[in-house]
């Protein structure tokens, strides 16, 4: 299922080509846009909000979930980022 978006196109697919270029799962070496744990991701005016969600078997999540915050603050210098693991 594709993840929900909502924002400037532009900066949507700028974004989630950085999320799976830089946040990848260990065991597989896949980005996780690939791996459909991106759920949803919200930019609008200063705030960035982004929904993932993996298995029970990827149990690097929390790191996962951090180097998502990461690469969002990276190219989202300033604006407001929150990532929610669901």
């Amino acid at each position: 299922m594709a993840p929900e978006l909502k924002g400037d196109s532009e900066t949507l697919n700028r974004v989630m080509m950085a999320l799976n270029a830089e946040v990848k799962d260990d065991t597989t070496g896949r980005g996780i846009v690939d791996l459909h744990w991106v759920k949803a991701l919200r930019i609008e005016g200063d705030e960035a909000e982004l929904t993932v969600t993996f298995p029970p078997s990827c149990g690097g999540g929390k790191a996962l979930a951090e180097d998502a915050f990461a690469t969002l603050r990276r190219h989202l210098p300033d604006t407001d980022v929150y990532v929610w693991h669901k």
